[in-house]
């Protein structure tokens, strides 16, 4: 019998295909190969995305945000209600559309668009990885939330 926990992680540059059953998690970097698994599953699996995104565009060069960033520009950080906004049509557009299901998001600043993209997470209930910059050694770091 098969675990219906299966899914697609798609990247801006690469996909990695996870098939998830009660074997185990098996993974491959072929299409073929994934859809394959998929098929032989039926209805009993469903694809699911993770997205790659820095928080804020151009705060720092962060190769692995891939999806891109969810605020291109922010004009006025005490304008709450647009930046909730913004943040909530972002995830919904992603959720509804792409059956996102986790975001591994680079924080890069602004607590208060940090707090508005947590709270429509929440919402949705779609899975947050906060990746912090240490300084010391010059990678990320994860915070699962």
């Amino acid at each position: 019998m098969i675990n219906p926990n299966v899914g697609i992680t798609e990247g801006g540059t690469s996909m990695i295909y996870k098939i998830t059953t009660n074997d185990g998690i098996f993974t491959t970097t072929s299409r073929g190969e994934a859809m394959v698994s998929l098929g032989a599953y039926g209805d009993e699996c469903e694809l699911t995305t993770e997205r790659f995104v820095a928080l804020c565009a151009g705060r720092h060069e962060i190769p692995d945000a891939v999806d891109g960033c969810i605020f291109e520009q922010i004009e006025d950080p005490t304008d709450v209600r647009t930046i909730e906004r913004h943040a909530a049509l972002y995830i919904q557009d992603k959720f509804e559309n792409e059956n996102l299901e986790k975001i591994n998001l680079f924080v890069t600043g602004l607590t208060v668009a940090l707090c508005a993209v947590l709270k429509v997470c929440l919402f949705y209930g779609v899975e947050v990885v906060l990746w912090h910059y240490d300084r010391d050694c010059g990678e990320y770091f994860p915070q699962r939330m």
